[in-house]
């Protein structure tokens, strides 16, 4: 026996492979499709369906629509605890019917860029940053970093800041850059290629995003592959992926003097972030690689399979 199911990230898709196949799984990639969810449903009684969460599209009440198709879900995968969480309190989803799939480290990318995890660096003490700059996700704490150099400055005089990203609140970030007196010190990259965003990860010295609320973090992945330490956000999902004073380093949202020293222990004492950055490497191909994710996901499929057809271990993918 075989299970066959539809990987929906289109509605229009979705709504025409289940009319024309009838699948046994839909697997919705937002909670957002709940609505068209439940329209399928109907179109297809016997098809169970699935949806993934991440972060901020549950972290605030859900509307009475989507709540109702995520109630006729068989399950909802998320890539942390603290969005299965959330959404448990907004969704009125029961934790029991959601699983935890944690993210993984791009594989493709992984692999091209190995090449780049030795290289040695050099120059100035580095402090960086990758994250969209837009004032709807402000909460990602480059401002409190830009807060925090002058603190660093008094004890690295060398320091620099490099933001990699762009959006509608950089020019408000450069103000508040100029502001401080410390615009000399950070460098705004913009948008990078693969290659060079490899590059800065290669030749910093720490990663630092101290969110105010994370889904997960894919960036402190990103981080580990390099072996860099990351200094993230004790909020949200990111202690998830960054253990404290093991992997890296957490720091309440906003804590401008504790975020200052806290990069200035990491970047002045190269063997403690050397080590921590070991082990967040370590961390990282235990847990987050495309391997691991893949496995949990097989897994997942399997018990499907199991329920449906009492062991029967095959599916079809549409």
């Amino acid at each position: 026996a075989q299970l066959g199911f539809v990987l929906a990230w289109s509605p229009v898709e979705a709504a025409r492979t289940v009319l024309s196949e009838r699948p046994d799984l839909v697997v919705f990639g937002h909670v957002h499709f709940a609505r068209l969810g439940r329209l399928l449903k109907r179109l297809s009684p016997a098809s169970r369906h699935w949806y993934v969460v991440y972060g901020i599209e549950v972290w605030h009440p859900l509307s009475k629509a989507i709540r109702r198709g995520l109630a006729e879900a068989e399950r909802v995968l998320s890539i942390s605890d603290f969005s299965r969480k959330e959404l448990a309190k907004n969704g009125d989803v029961p934790e029991s019917r959601i699983n935890l799939l944690p993210c993984a480290l791009d594989a493709v990318w992984q692999e091209k860029q190995t090449a780049r995890v030795d290289e040695v660096r050099s120059g100035s003490p580095t402090v960086l940053t990758v994250a969209r700059l837009a004032a709807a996700e402000g909460y990602k704490g480059v401002d409190t970093v830009i807060r925090a150099l002058p603190g660093v400055r008094r004890r690295v005089p060398d320091v620099v800041y490099e933001v990699v990203g762009d959006g509608d609140d950089r020019p408000r970030l450069e103000e508040l850059a100029r502001q401080i007196g410390v615009a000399d010190s950070v460098r705004f990259l913009g948008r990078l290629g693969e290659d060079a965003l490899a590059a800065a990860y290669a030749r910093c010295s720490v990663f630092a995003m101290p969110s105010e609320k994370e889904g997960f973090g894919i960036v402190f992945l990103e981080a580990a592959l390099f072996g860099k330490p990351s200094i993230g956000g004790r909020h949200g999902g990111t202690p998830e992926v960054i253990e404290d004073g093991v992997t890296g380093l957490l720091v309440e949202s906003g804590d401008v003097d504790a975020l200052a020293a806290q990069i200035v222990q990491v970047v002045r004492d190269d063997g403690h972030g050397s080590e921590l950055g070991k082990a967040a490497a370590k961390q990282l191909n235990e847990k987050f690689t495309y391997g691991v994710f893949r496995r949990s996901l097989e897994d997942l499929f399997a018990s499907a399979v199991a329920r449906r057809e009492g062991g029967a271990e095959a599916w079809t993918r549409s």
